[in-house]
């Protein structure tokens, strides 16, 4: 593990990814990246009543106990700021400087957030949602009843 990812328990800078997981994971980007961790932790945990730093539980670490995970949601409305169609240009020309950026394998293409998860569902959409053999039996076994279990009629 690269330097400056992690703290063991004793706060001291480490390589080792065990000793990582049993301190403290640093929030990428030095004192930027620390100031937008804790406005985030105040955002979804202080202000939500949720835990925040050490009162968060870890799934793998602590499954049987309550995670106490909060989350924040913030909705902007655009046309507050200017109307649509500028708001729309100017993200226009924000995607294109992003996607002319010099890239570090040209036969990669740059994307941006959310449209890999857009084309799959495209995908998905039009072409199923691919499932293994073993659960489309065992979904199949739930229609039919095998299993016990009553499915609720909607």
């Amino acid at each position: 593990m690269p330097d400056g990812w992690a703290l063991d328990s004793q706060g001291r800078p480490t390589t080792d990814p065990l000793e990582g997981l049993k301190g403290v994971v640093l929030p990428t980007g030095q004192h930027k990246g620390y100031g937008l961790a804790v406005a985030l932790d105040i955002l979804s945990g202080v202000l939500t009543g949720s835990g925040f730093a050490t009162e968060v539980k870890s799934l793998v670490q602590q499954w049987e106990e309550p995670q106490h995970v909060g989350h924040f949601f913030i909705a902007i409305d655009p046309v507050r700021f200017m109307p649509w169609e500028e708001f729309s240009e100017r993200l226009k020309a924000l995607f294109s400087i992003l996607r002319g950026a010099r890239r570090i394998d040209s036969e990669t293409a740059i994307i941006l957030p959310g449209e890999y998860e857009a084309d799959l569902e495209r995908k998905r959409r039009a072409q199923g949602i691919p499932l293994e053999e073993k659960t489309l039996e065992i979904l199949h076994g739930l229609t039919c009843g095998r299993y016990g279990y009553d499915i609720p009629k909607v």
